[in-house]
C-alpha cells in the first residue's frame, strides 16, 4: 500500500478502528481522505480490518460503507474518546458531530517560564522566582528545584523542591514570575524520589452522595461507574485533593450537599493525610 508520511504504516489499522469505533460506520472516500491515501488504498484497509474482526465489522452493501457492530471492542486502540479527538485534531478532520469543550482556560502558561523549569531540570539546577499566593499576595524570592508539571483545573502547576519551606509544593505557572536559572546544584533532599507525596499512590474510593434519593444515587452509579457500587482510582497522594475538586466529590456530606454535589469520597478520614496537606 501507498501511505504518505502524514500517516505511518503502524498507525492505519488504529485509526480505522477509531473511526469505526467512534463513528459507528465508515466509508472508502472518508477514510482516504483522513489518512491521504488513494481511493483503493483505504478500500483496502478497511477490508483488511474486517477480515481481522469478521463478527465485529459488517458491509452495507446499500450504504456501500462498513458498519461497527456492537460487539466491536478496541484492539489497536486504548478506547479512550481522547485518543479520538486527538486524531481528529492531527489530520484536521471534521466528524460527523459538531465537538465543543467547554473548557475555560484562564491564564496563559508563557512558553519561557516552562523552557527554563524543563531547563533546570534537565541540568539539575534550580531556579529563582517571584512568587505570590492568596495567602502572602506580595511577591517573594524562592529557589525552585523542579521535577514535575501538573494540569490542574484551568492552571498548571510545577512540583518543586522549594528551598525557603524545605519541602516540596505545587506552584501555579501563572503565579511565577522573573525565572532565571540559579547556580545552585539540586540538593539530595531535592531529588524526587525524596517526594513522599508524589510517590506515594492512594486509593480514592467515590460513591453516590448518600443524601441522594435511591433512584438519583441509581442514576449516578449508571453514569460514573456503571456495574458497581463505588469507583476506585488510584491516584498521587500530591494530586488527591485535585481531583476530588475536579470531580466536585463531597469529603463532608453534612456540609457538602446535592444538588451541588452528587459524588462522596467514601470514609474520607482514611486519607485525611492526602486530602488536607499541610
Amino acid at each position: 500500500m501507498n501511505i504518505p508520511a502524514r500517516a505511518r504504516p503502524a498507525d492505519t489499522l488504529r485509526i480505522v478502528e477509531l473511526l469505526l469505533l467512534w463513528e459507528g460506520a465508515l466509508r472508502n472516500a472518508r477514510l482516504a481522505r483522513v489518512l491521504g491515501v488513494h481511493f483503493t488504498t483505504a478500500s483496502r484497509l478497511l477490508a483488511e480490518y474486517q477480515r481481522l474482526h469478521p463478527k465485529a465489522v459488517s458491509y452495507d452493501q446499500t450504504g456501500k460503507r462498513y458498519i461497527a457492530e456492537s460487539s466491536l471492542t478496541p484492539t489497536l486502540s486504548s478506547g479512550d474518546i481522547d485518543e479520538y479527538l486527538t486524531m481528529l485534531h492531527r489530520y484536521a478532520v471534521e466528524p460527523p458531530l459538531a465537538i465543543e469543550r467547554a473548557h475555560t482556560p484562564l491564564g496563559e502558561v508563557a512558553h519561557d517560564k516552562l523552557s527554563i523549569l524543563q531547563r533546570a531540570s534537565s541540568d539539575g539546577c534550580g531556579v529563582l522566582a517571584k512568587h505570590r499566593s492568596m495567602r502572602h499576595p506580595t511577591a517573594t524570592t524562592k529557589l525552585l528545584f523542579p521535577h514535575a508539571l501538573i494540569e490542574a483545573g484551568r492552571r498548571w502547576h510545577v512540583r518543586a523542591f522549594v528551598k525557603e519551606a524545605s519541602d516540596f509544593q505545587d506552584l501555579s505557572l501563572t503565579r511565577l514570575s522573573d525565572l532565571t536559572l540559579a547556580r545552585d546544584a539540586r540538593p539530595s533532599a531535592a531529588s524526587p524520589a525524596e517526594d513522599r507525596r508524589w510517590n506515594t499512590m492512594v486509593k480514592l474510593r467515590l460513591v453516590p452522595h448518600p443524601e441522594l434519593t435511591e433512584a438519583q444515587q441509581h442514576l449516578v452509579r449508571d453514569e460514573y461507574f456503571p456495574g458497581a457500587a463505588a469507583r476506585v482510582v488510584t491516584v498521587r497522594g500530591a494530586l488527591l485533593p485535585y481531583h476530588v475538586q475536579e470531580l466536585r466529590a463531597a469529603t463532608d456530606v453534612r456540609v457538602q450537599r446535592p444538588p451541588d454535589y452528587q459524588l462522596a469520597v467514601e470514609q474520607p478520614e482514611q486519607i485525611s493525610e492526602w486530602l488536607f496537606p499541610p
